[in-house]
């Protein structure tokens, strides 16, 4: 099937380096290269991994259980798994699997495209405001949009948000989906806009991962790394709607620290994975969820989800 899919490319297979697991010792660098990029001669090469599953490598993860949670402009969450879930739920579901940096594990990961791209969104759209408190301040100004959004109410005063500003991927794998903003009133504010796109990603990651457990898939907490690992406020709110602990890790760059870490494996400087992820996992903060505020996150997510399906066709009809 590798020779079908090479030749089809037209690409030359000798050119290509020979496989490896990640964490292993493949070489070291050529004497001619490392003169040309001003490296030492002495310098060693293991192989590396998925950027999602490094990252999760680099916070400690080698079974199911805890979970990554990449948080940035679009938001993944990898799972590690005892066995590939190739099943037809989870291909509908457009999730990805694949070996993880662990050769004994595989990993799912989801993704919303839209996560901090919609607060992002806002900022470009409306924020001229906020841009200039927060430069006023000499504060960012995502750290001045989430004190907005922790002035407004749980719930957002009614205001729901959809997150599908570049389309649906999973749980819904739906590229013609489009954003929503559903219950717009005379008495929202500017806070309440903030607050249910901050809600309304978590919300809409809260589908993703009941998705994942309905499948037999466990995640217990999730580890946060990206820039939205900075926001206290949304940390707390993700603890409080997804009802499960989230913690944040001392290094929040995993997939650099997760690579250098393989490298660590692949040249003996750990007897193990594990080894590696014990010693070099460490957590700066961890956010548990209120019961009452979950409760109350709980009806409004059946509300939310309801959402997408009723709307899902209008969106096929939008050009």
């Amino acid at each position: 099937m590798v020779s079908d899919i090479l030749e089809t490319a037209g690409i030359d297979r000798s050119k290509l380096p020979d496989l490896a697991p990640s964490g292993s010792f493949v070489g070291q660098v050529r004497e001619d290269v490392a003169k040309k990029v001003g490296l030492s001669a002495n310098v060693y090469v293991s192989t590396g991994g998925h950027d999602h599953s490094a990252a999760a490598f680099g916070v400690g993860i080698t079974r199911d259980g805890p979970a990554l949670d990449d948080l940035g402009t679009s938001e993944s969450i990898l799972a590690v798994t005892k066995r590939p879930m190739l099943r037809r739920s989870m291909f509908e579901g457009g999730y990805a699997i694949c070996p993880y940096v662990k050769e004994d594990k595989f990993v799912v990961l989801s993704a919303i495209p839209a996560a901090g791209a919609s607060l992002a969104w806002f900022r470009d759209q409306f924020g001229q405001p906020e841009r200039t408190v927060a430069k006023r301040r000499r504060m960012g100004v995502y750290d001045l949009m989430m004190d907005e959004a922790s002035e407004s109410q749980p719930g957002a005063a009614g205001l729901f948000f959809i997150p599908h500003l570049a389309g649906a991927m999973t749980p819904h794998s739906d590229p013609k989906s489009r954003g929503v903003l559903l219950g717009l009133r005379l008495h929202h504010t500017r806070n309440d806009l903030l607050r249910s796109i901050a809600e309304g990603v978590i919300l809409e990651q809260r589908g993703n991962i009941e998705y994942q457990e309905s499948e037999g898939i466990r995640i217990s907490e999730l580890r946060v790394t990206g820039g939205g690992a900075a926001s206290e406020f949304w940390l707390k709110l993700r603890a409080d709607i997804l009802g499960k602990k989230i913690a944040v890790p001392k290094i929040t760059e995993a997939t650099a620290f997760g690579a250098a870490l393989l490298a660590g494996v692949g040249m003996k400087i750990y007897r193990s994975y594990e080894q590696a992820a014990k010693e070099a996992y460490r957590v700066k903060k961890t956010f548990s969820p209120s019961r009452e505020a979950h409760r109350k996150y709980n009806s409004l997510y059946e509300l939310h989800r309801e959402i997408y399906p009723l709307l899902r066709g209008i969106f096929q009809k939008i050009p």
